[in-house]
């Protein structure tokens, strides 16, 4: 599985088009890295692309950033898996 760290965290490739992401503790994902976080998909991925978030540690967006999440039309599904203490 390929693996790449990046400046908010890590995203892991078990497919080429397959990608799980992990943000790191307390990153506050504004739109600049949200914007360099999709281009990263788009380069790295065979679309469509399946994203899997795995929220392991506390994060946030702020709202511009959240409304960005919607443009990148080669997602064709997202799940995201929160864990409880």
């Amino acid at each position: 599985m390929k693996q790449y760290q990046l400046s908010f965290g890590s995203i892991n490739f078990p497919q080429d088009n397959i990608a799980e992401i992990l943000i790191n503790e307390n990153v506050e994902m504004a739109l600049p890295m949200v914007n360099d976080y999709h281009q990263f998909l788009q380069c790295h991925l065979r679309a469509p692309f399946a994203l899997l978030i795995n929220k392991v540690h506390p994060y946030g967006y702020p709202y511009e950033a959240q409304k960005a999440f919607e443009i990148i039309p080669e997602i064709s599904a997202m799940a995201v898996v929160i864990h409880r203490a």
